[in-house]
């Protein structure tokens, strides 16, 4: 009998295991092949500021005919975010160092005012390590302050390793 309630106890613990067993997350890094020669690769993150309102992230690396043509960093405030100063570049500051990307908008833009977009290839190109990143985005009326989160940075690598130069 005592070996029957092992047995039992025994498939119970397995069972548990395998069904507590979690897949990964999945990352939302996906590749768009915009025509012939030109591939899009991207990444899309929601983060929250300081004041806890929510900025879209998306990353995106353009490659035409092998050889990378940019990397961009798009930041969209959802409503009542705050809006974006143009031009004026987007502080990026890691543990080790810290970086001025350059916004590519030009002054009168037809993106509204809540939207940015920095160059960031010299940025992403130069992060060694998943350490977390903090952003500052040149608001109208304030530095919005924007902790971006080692998973995040993961993926920004992840993209920018995608489709090397060769």
């Amino acid at each position: 009998m005592k070996s029957r309630a092992r047995q039992f106890l025994q498939m119970i613990c397995v069972l548990s295991l395998l069904l507590s067993f979690s897949p990964p997350a999945i990352a939302s890094v996906h590749t768009y092949p915009e025509s012939d020669n030109y591939t899009m690769f991207r990444s899309l993150q929601t983060l929250r500021d300081q004041s806890d309102r929510a900025w879209q992230f998306v990353l995106f690396k353009r490659v035409h005919g092998g050889q990378v043509e940019s990397i961009h960093l798009r930041v969209v405030g959802f409503p009542g975010s705050g809006e974006l100063e143009h031009p004026a570049d987007l502080q990026i500051t890691s543990p080790q160092q810290t970086w001025m990307a350059t916004d590519t908008l030009p002054q009168i833009s037809p993106f509204p005012t809540n939207v940015g977009e920095y160059d960031a290839l010299d940025v992403v190109t130069g992060l060694t390590s998943d350490a977390p990143l903090k952003l500052e985005l040149p608001a109208v009326k304030s530095k919005v302050a924007i902790a971006v989160p080692p998973f995040v940075v993961k993926e920004w690598r992840r993209v920018a390793a995608m489709w090397q130069n060769p």
